[in-house]
C-alpha cells in the first residue's frame, strides 16, 4: 500500500503524495445503512477495489476532478463498505477492509468515519497482534487525523519495525518522516529525511522528501513548534 497523506498547507506548500486536492465545496455524507448479507464481490476483488480508492479518497483533502465523480465515489465506497460488513465478523480481513474504507470516508466527510476506522483498527491489533496490514493502517489513519494521535501512529510504527527486523521499511521509514512532520519536530525531520534518502534514494517519495528537506534547511518551510 501507499502512504497516501497530503501534509498539512501551513507546513508544506503544494507538496503532495497523490494527485491534486479538489476544489469542490464541502460536503457531508452519511454512513450507508450496512444490509447486505454476502458479500458480492470475493475478496481478491473487494481489496482491488478498495485499494484503487485511495488515490482519490486515500488522503485529505480528496482529488476529486468533479461533483459527479465525488458521487460515483460515494457509491462505489458505500457498495465496497456493504460488502466488507458481509465478511465473517472474526476474520483480519474483515477487520482490516472495515479500518481502510472508514479511513478512506474520513477523508471523505463522512459522518463519524474517522470513530469507526479506529475502533476496527483497535480491535485488528488487539486481536491480531502481528497484523502487518492493520498496524500500517494505524500508522495512516493516525498520521492523517493529527497530532493528538501521533502516539498511536509511534506504536504501530515501532511494533511494525520490530516485524521487518532487521531489514528497514520504506513504509515505516517514510511513516516516521510524517511523524516529525506533524510533530513539529524540525530537527528530527532533517535527521528522518537523511536516513529515508540515504536507504531509499530512488523511492517514489525520494524526490518529495528532497524538496521538504531543501525547504526546512533553507527555512522555507517551518516545522518547528516554537
Amino acid at each position: 500500500m501507499k502512504l497516501v497523506i497530503f501534509i498539512s498547507v501551513v507546513l508544506i506548500s503544494s507538496i503532495s503524495l497523490a494527485g491534486q486536492p479538489s476544489e469542490l465545496p464541502e460536503k457531508i455524507f452519511e454512513i450507508p445503512d450496512l444490509v447486505r448479507k454476502e458479500p458480492i464481490r470475493n475478496i481478491v476483488t473487494l481489496s482491488k477495489e478498495a485499494e484503487g480508492l485511495n488515490s482519490i479518497i486515500g488522503h485529505y483533502p480528496p482529488a476529486y476532478q468533479s461533483e459527479e465523480q465525488r458521487e460515483k465515489t460515494y457509491a462505489l465506497w458505500s457498495d465496497l463498505l456493504q460488502d466488507a460488513n458481509a465478511l465473517p465478523h472474526d476474520s483480519e480481513e474483515f477487520l482490516f477492509l472495515n479500518a481502510q474504507l472508514y479511513r478512506q470516508g474520513h477523508n471523505m466527510d463522512v459522518r463519524y468515519a474517522a470513530q469507526k476506522s479506529d475502533e476496527y483498527i483497535q480491535s485488528c491489533i488487539s486481536t491480531y497482534k502481528n497484523s502487518e496490514k492493520c498496524h500500517l493502517e494505524a500508522t495512516y489513519l493516525y498520521l492523517q487525523i493529527g497530532p493528538p494521535n501521533i502516539k498511536l501512529a509511534k506504536k504501530s510504527l515501532k511494533a511494525l519495525k520490530k516485524m521487518y527486523k532487521p531489514k528497514l521499511s520504506e513504509e515505516v521509514e517514510a511513516g516516521y518522516v510524517f511523524v516529525y512532520l506533524y510533530s513539529r519536530d524540525n530537527k528530527g525531520a532533517i535527521k528522518q529525511i537523511k536516513k529515508y534518502l540515504a536507504e531509499f534514494p530512488r523511492a517514489s517519495r525520494a524526490e518529495m522528501f528532497r524538496k521538504i528537506l531543501a525547504g526546512i534547511e533553507s527555512g522555507g518551510i517551518q516545522v518547528k513548534s516554537n
